[in-house]
């Protein structure tokens, strides 16, 4: 067997009016009761399919705009959300190694002070972090294997993660 060194798209990009829309979308999470036996501070994962939370209603049309924005300058279109989260680290908080479901996930970088930990990408034994600021998003596909490592400051850092598939149609395939 040959393991073929591909490589894959991964694009990282601002979002528009962040600045603008940063504290009504903090003042919008609410995490539900914690659950005992996870290792973040604040999730709603188990409600990602819920669309009619206040704080998802306000960020769709934003996020939207900014995906589609992305979308046609990769030349795809449809951009299809399936589900959608916030998580919350605090001090030694962490998100181990794995993976999602659909073609892509976006990470969309709330709160993230420099002392708190990068998103990393495993390729085998290689780990590559994913060096991100406030109102940046990291689109990569969803079968790479990820992480969040252990947030070892006293900082919080936030994010927003969704997963979406997207359509192909129009897309400059070589002849």
């Amino acid at each position: 067997m040959e393991n073929l060194q591909l490589p894959i798209q991964c694009v990282k990009t601002k979002f528009e009016d962040f600045e603008f829309i940063k504290p009504f979308i903090l003042n919008l999470l609410t995490a539900p009761d914690p659950d005992p036996h996870d290792t973040l501070s604040e999730v709603d994962w188990n409600q990602s399919q819920d669309f009619n939370r206040p704080w998802v209603k306000y960020l769709i049309p934003h996020l939207s705009y900014n995906l589609t924005k992305l979308a046609k300058s990769l030349n795809y279109s449809n951009i299809q959300i399936a589900n959608i989260w916030y998580q919350r680290y605090e001090s030694t908080d962490f998100h181990s190694w794995h993976t999602h479901s659909n073609h892509y996930t976006g990470v969309f970088y709330i709160e993230k002070p420099k002392s708190t930990p990068p998103t990393q990408l495993s390729f085998g034994n290689d780990i590559i972090d994913l060096e991100a600021s406030e109102g940046d998003i990291i689109i990569f596909p969803s079968l790479v294997v990820h992480r969040s490592p252990v947030n070892t400051s006293n900082e919080i850092k936030t994010i927003i993660s969704f997963n979406f598939n997207i359509n192909a149609d129009g897309h400059n395939f070589p002849k």
